[in-house]
């Protein structure tokens, strides 16, 4: 509606089949538009020159590989490798090569401690950017979605353009409302969980505090406490990982609905794009290990709207970008 027409770059040289239905789905979603992803690690597309990508646009967006920085990496000791400084050398040089006016970074908080950050920082001073950094974004504290999430995040602009800032912080809202006019299946619970409702239920009913739904998750329990969720709370962070199984076969119920003296109910596809911030004209694929690291892997849609529309607003974006991008 603004008239910006988004160029992504993705591929995961260790899952490429992934890459191809994430570039698959973004053309059933954008191309019609004049959208266009390339299906090229960002090192592959260093090497090219950025060949395809136009130069001079308003906005660029990365967010860098990450994984040896996520929770799971430093519960097995892994640590930054070769290809975290690659990729991070890639986004340093398309920094510098596609002289956009704006750029925003986006990754896990342990990322702002490694090198690989380091590297894209310089590149940003080097070439005359200045920049702001929220250490610890929680989008649902701003407002934009339904969930717990976390990430570090950068807004930059070049020393000729408007200065930018974050939104303000506004009312969170619960997951609840992602329920709305959605048919729900019935699920039957597993012994545990049915167990963790009851002890939730009776506490309730001794301090008089009455719910109409929960969340309650059906995987990663671990001898650990149940994650359990009142419809006006956020939901837990949401990651592909709940998706699939160690042999990445699909997983559809990472978790339930609860609602009292109804039962218990799937978590329907749609709901899961909510509680992500996609919009209901979105359209994902069917199977839940494609969809789930679609939602799982995503920055929030309504999180770069947000940043967009309270930075850009008094802009007209088609006098900032060369004709048709």
């Amino acid at each position: 509606m603004a008239g910006i027409v988004p160029h992504g770059v993705e591929k995961d040289p260790d899952n490429t089949e992934l890459s191809q239905v994430f570039s698959q789905w973004h053309n059933v979603n954008f191309a019609e538009y004049g959208s266009t992803t390339t299906v090229k690690t960002v090192q592959e597309m260093y090497l090219q020159g950025w060949q395809g990508l136009p130069r001079g646009v308003l906005w660029g967006h990365a967010s860098p590989v990450c994984a040896r920085f996520s929770g799971y990496s430093k519960v097995n000791d892994e640590q930054e490798d070769l290809k975290d400084i690659t990729a991070a050398k890639a986004v340093a040089n398309a920094i510098a090569v596609l002289d956009c006016k704006y750029w925003s970074i986006e990754q896990v908080p342990g990322y702002i401690n490694s090198e690989s950050f380091k590297i894209i920082i310089s590149a940003l001073r080097m070439n005359r950017y200045s920049f702001i950094i929220e250490p610890k974004v929680d989008f649902h504290e701003y407002g934009v979605i339904p969930q717990q999430r976390i990430r570090m995040f950068l807004l930059a602009w070049k020393y000729n353009n408007k200065p930018l800032e974050f939104p303000k912080k506004r009312k969170p809202w619960g997951w609840g409302h992602t329920l709305q006019g959605l048919r729900l299946n019935p699920n039957k619970p597993l012994k545990w969980q049915s167990e963790a409702i009851t002890a939730l239920s009776s506490a309730n009913v001794k301090i008089q505090r009455p719910y109409t739904k929960l969340v309650i998750e059906r995987v990663g329990k671990m001898n650990k406490s149940v994650k359990i969720r009142f419809s006006h709370e956020p939901m837990w962070t949401i990651t592909k990982h709940y998706f699939h199984d160690q042999r990445k076969h699909s997983r559809p119920n990472p978790f339930n609905f609860y609602i009292p003296d109804q039962g218990y109910f799937s978590p329907h596809p749609r709901a899961i794009a909510r509680i992500a911030g996609f919009p209901d004209w979105f359209r994902y694929p069917p199977t839940p290990y494609y969809y789930g690291s679609i939602f799982g892997y995503s920055v929030p849609p309504t999180w770069i709207y947000a940043i967009l529309s309270h930075n850009l607003t008094s802009l007209n974006p088609m006098t900032l970008m060369p004709k048709g991008v």
